[in-house]
């Protein structure tokens, strides 16, 4: 029986330590990720492509994993350890936006909300005209046909 309970309590010990040890791990590998997007090659807000072509050679090299990880250098991203490609700026900046990314100098981050509002109003109110005159077409053959 004193056997038995021994045992039990060094099982219980290896279960807490290893828990223990892996929740120690999970900050350790949190804070280095917290250090990770805070790397100046990860770019945050809204991204000046333009800005980051230091040599101004009209190309940047972007990672094709973490779209926001751009340098004018060759090298690996410091999030997934993948080699950049060398990309246009104009590629750059579709590539950013293509991933849901604000790129500086794009009419799509300076349209407010009013706009965005007032041009969804005027295509909801396409549609529904588009709506109505189709409606009303549909009525006009069903009488044509009763006749």
């Amino acid at each position: 029986m004193l056997h038995k309970l021994i045992f039990s309590i060094i099982i219980l010990g290896l279960i807490i330590t290893t828990q223990t040890l892996a929740q120690d791990e999970d900050k350790q590998h949190d804070h280095h990720q917290k250090e990770m997007q805070q790397h100046p090659l990860v770019r945050t807000g809204e991204i000046d492509v333009d800005a980051i072509d230091k040599n101004k050679d009209g190309k940047v090299y972007q990672d094709p994993m973490d779209w926001n990880v751009i340098s004018d250098k060759p090298g690996r991203c410091p999030l997934c350890e993948m080699k950049m490609k060398e990309v246009s700026l104009k590629e750059a900046k579709e590539n950013l936006l293509k991933h849901g990314h604000k790129v500086k100098g794009h009419m799509h981050n300076r349209m407010d909300h009013d706009k965005m509002d007032h041009h969804e109003h005027m295509m909801n109110k396409e549609n529904s005209k588009d709506h109505k005159n189709s409606m009303h077409e549909k009525k006009e053959n069903s009488n044509k046909k009763k006749k």
